[in-house]
């Protein structure tokens, strides 16, 4: 064979002490030598007999001194046959090495063991000289113009078609330092928000001429744990790590680019002025504006957080239609909240989480999915947040999905669920994270949506959270209703509605955000007397700002009428007012809540029910209600409300058990709290008090005759708007 050199090693076998000393002849023929992955293929026999069995061995190059070992018998080189020896890295010529790759030999070939030892223990001392010479000689058909220095040295290195090399001794050896060479195109700066950020290397990487193109987080680049997965399992490298992600970084001197992407969801001003809703496929800008031109880059948690392309203002104002269907999913005091959370959401940031506790197979955590799909058409249980994670993380997803909702699924009660909720409750409540990782806070940027099944302790963190209780009771949940808001969920209606929303918002979102607390303070002031914990009224606010907005948008694209934007707000106000209520053993004692507007609202609740009335001076003549429903006084202006007593206490009653309200015991506690509201609320006007009869009623002729009445200011069954 051309090239061929023999060494020819004369030895004695000792095949067994029965057997006498002969001489052996044992040809040792080098066959190729590759001089990029530097390996040496030698071909053993242990004869020159026609038809003898005979041997490949592969020497090939690990770092600069080592070698390893791969023997198989002729040219059958197929390791699942289980007939290929395979060597650790080691030194030839030290005799320990050998024998430990010796034993598999045995095992495999043990009627070849002798020979092969010898002929290891020839090349031990030929091996060097047969590769220097070969070296010298240099390969066929290759043309190094394609070598590309990396330095200067030491060490000297290079970029080459068969991966990178290092210049080696005055034997002008090169060690292979891996088989594939790969270049940054990309060193991609994902701004998550305040002053946090984090990088991520896009890698296009070449091995056998095959490329391939690849993300790495440019925390593991310099480990290359990256390598198997991306460039594949026969890539290999025999350097050390930091001196192969040098080369790479060497490589990729003249076509890194550096960028920076957006790592969240969420409003952002841009450079230009304009402000822009993010999401995975790009971003929200003011109708007739130029489209946005930068990079987003959403994943895991993220990257289902897409809103669809514009549509008709038919298909809009169907959507929108249709999303009012979860309205009536659950009893209106847990889906109106619920709902109108995602409404919120889509404003900027809230300071408050909503809680969804209740008996498992309820549907309390499909409704949230449900809800959470006004931000991406296929969200579902995988796009969860859970409380199995730690609260670090927890902390992170949600900073990153920025004017969202966040799904927080499966609250236990354990010692440590109750960490990680009390955790993220006040960071949220708080609108402060940690300052971790790198400077700055990572709260909380979204709403945070919690489901389980049991009730967290302690006042503090109830106060942070809004809890909407689902019952396993006859009437709550609709299966047929269930069935079809979830298939509305799922048809693209609602992430449609919400980019609509959204888009009316853009243009002038600048002046939404100085108005938003000035609006919540106003509708706070509404139920300040519903609740016994200071964060209630803000929370009932926020939910109410975001209900306002919708339904303004709803009302603008013609999707409602302006009766129906009336009738959706009142249900709205007295949903949200009887969630507000049912806050009040979670965060105080009941005796800390105002009796008395507690009393208002379910009288106000009744009259908006059709369950009762209020007359002008003729009782026939309903202002206030159903003329047909129970009869609870008279208005007349401009002296006030005269209202039945007894009458009025018993509506009262009856709404209480069916809201799951408390109110007063009884008549008299009532008119006592209605006393001591003088000079604070100011509904008693007159009273009987400092008479003989000491009545908190006075008696007043209606209609022709004598009424014993309470003499009310008309506010007290008035909406504050």
């Amino acid at each position: 064979m051309s090239d061929a050199l023999y060494g020819v090693l004369l030895f004695a076998a000792r095949r067994s002490r029965s057997r006498c000393q002969r001489g052996v002849t044992v040809p040792v023929e080098v066959m190729e030598y590759e001089e990029f992955s530097q390996q040496m293929t030698y071909k053993l026999t242990p004869s020159e007999e026609e038809g003898a069995n005979w041997f490949t061995l592969n020497v090939g190059t690990v770092g600069k001194h080592k070698i390893r070992l791969v023997l198989f018998k002729r040219d059958e080189m197929a390791f699942e046959s289980g007939k290929v020896a395979e060597s650790d890295p080691m030194l030839l010529k030290v005799r320990e090495d050998r024998e430990k790759f010796l034993e598999q030999v045995r095992e495999l070939f043990p009627e070849d063991e002798n020979w092969i030892a010898f002929a290891l223990q020839h090349l031990s001392v030929k091996h060097h000289e047969y590769v220097t010479e070969q070296v010298k000689k240099g390969p066929k058909g290759v043309d190094k113009s394609d070598y590309r220095k990396l330095t200067d040295g030491p060490p000297v290195l290079y970029a080459t078609p068969y991966g990178y090399r290092q210049e080696g001794d005055a034997s002008q050896n090169e060690l292979a330092l891996s088989n594939f060479s790969a270049k940054i195109q990309e060193d991609l700066k994902v701004i998550a928000g305040g002053d946090f950020s984090e990088r991520f290397f896009t890698i296009k990487a070449t091995r056998d001429k095959k490329e391939s193109i690849f993300e790495v987080p440019a925390s593991q680049f310099n480990t290359l744990s990256w390598v198997p997965t991306k460039v594949g399992a026969l890539a290999h490298y025999d350097a050390k790590k930091n001196l192969i992600a040098k080369c790479i970084k060497l490589d990729s001197e003249k076509t890194i680019k550096e960028i920076t992407a957006y790592g969240h969801t969420g409003w952002v001003q841009l450079e230009d002025g304009r402000w822009a809703y993010l999401h995975k496929r790009g971003a929200v800008v003011p109708t007739g504006t130029a489209r946005f031109s930068g990079r987003i880059h959403l994943e895991g948690k993220q990257a289902h957080r897409i809103f669809p392309k514009a549509g008709s203002p038919e298909e809009i104002k169907e959507a929108v239609r249709k999303s009012f269907a979860l309205w009536d999913l659950f009893p209106a005091e847990v889906s109106i909240p619920l709902v109108a959370g995602a409404y919120r959401a889509a404003l900027g940031p809230v300071d408050f989480s909503i809680y969804l506790v209740g008996p498992t197979g309820i549907g309390k955590t499909s409704f949230a999915d449900m809800v959470s799909r006004f931000f991406g058409n296929s969200l579902g249980p995988e796009d969860r947040l859970n409380f199995e994670s730690t609260k670090f993380s927890l902390e992170w997803e949600a900073h990153r999905l920025k004017d969202q909702i966040a799904v927080v699924d499966d609250y236990l009660g354990s010692t440590r669920h109750v960490e990680i909720m009390r955790f993220i409750a006040r960071v949220a409540g708080n609108e402060s994270g940690r300052g971790r990782m790198t400077e700055g806070d990572k709260p909380p940027r979204g709403l945070l949506v919690l489901t389980g099944e049991v009730q967290p302790p302690g006042v503090s963190l109830n106060a942070r959270i809004f809890t909407l209780t689902f019952k396993d009771e006859p009437g709550w949940k609709n299966t047929e209703k269930f069935r079809q808001c979830r298939d509305l969920s799922r048809d693209g209606s609602l992430p449609l509605a919400m980019r609509a929303f959204i888009e009316s918002l853009a243009e002038g979102y600048g002046q939404v955000k100085e108005i938003l607390e000035k609006q919540k303070e106003l509708y706070a002031d509404q139920v300040g007397g519903l609740a016994n914990h200071s964060r209630t009224p803000g929370i009932y606010g926020d939910l109410m700002v975001g209900v306002d907005w919708w339904l303004t948008f709803a009302r603008g694209v013609g999707a409602i009428s302006e009766e129906e934007q009336q009738s959706y707000r009142a249900k709205a106000e007295s949903a949200l007012s009887a969630a507000v209520i049912a806050q009040t053993p979670l965060v105080g004692r009941i005796e800390e809540t105002d009796q008395v507007e507690i009393m208002r609202f379910v009288i106000r609740e009744a009259i908006k029910m059709g369950k009762a009335y209020v007359s002008g001076p003729d009782s026939s003549e309903a202002v206030m209600g159903d003329p047909t429903s129970l009869h609870l006084g008279w208005k007349i202006d401009p002296k006030g409300l005269y209202l039945i007593p007894d009458t009025l206490y018993e509506v009262g009653e009856q709404m209480a058990i069916e809201l799951s309200l408390t109110i007063p015991d009884s008549k008299g506690s009532w008119h006592e709290a209605l006393v001591q509201g003088v000079g604070k609320n100011n509904y008693l006007l007159s009273h009987n008090l400092n008479k003989r009869r000491k009545s908190t009623a006075i008696r007043k002729v209606i209609e022709d005759a004598e009424k014993t009445v309470l003499h009310l200011n008309p506010k007290f069954l008035e909406v504050v708007s």
